[in-house]
């Protein structure tokens, strides 16, 4: 039985799986091509101006026609671009279809315009 990681371990562990996340959506998104980051971006933009809260999943459900051939973890690039150009922040765990109800983030847009 393997000793037990302290909470410093923890967080370091946390920390390496993160970064790996995010190398491995670049990959994705690179694969995916520079068009479909371009319009992945736009639609992020455009979906962020009219919905106050959202995942990533309704975005490509609002946008059927972007498609993506690829691997879906691509978005998680166009995502966190759009976190650091503040256009979105983190808002919460959500549960979705799309991961037989398991957790995904919840995104607020910082661009929301109310009608």
């Amino acid at each position: 039985m393997e000793p037990e990681l302290t909470r410093k371990e923890k967080l370091q562990k946390l920390r390496e799986a993160k970064e790996l996340g995010h190398y491995m959506a670049e990959l994705a998104a690179d694969k995916a091509g520079d068009a479909w980051k371009a319009e992945a971006a736009e639609a992020l933009v455009e979906y962020a101006k009219t919905h106050e809260f959202f995942t990533a999943e309704d975005i490509r459900a609002a946008n059927p026609e972007i498609g993506c051939d690829c691997d879906l973890r691509a978005w998680g690039s166009i995502i966190r671009c759009a976190v650091i150009m503040e256009i979105i922040t983190f808002s919460k765990f959500v549960p979705v279809v799309s991961s037989r109800g398991g957790a995904k983030s919840q995104w607020q847009s910082l661009i929301y315009k109310r009608n």
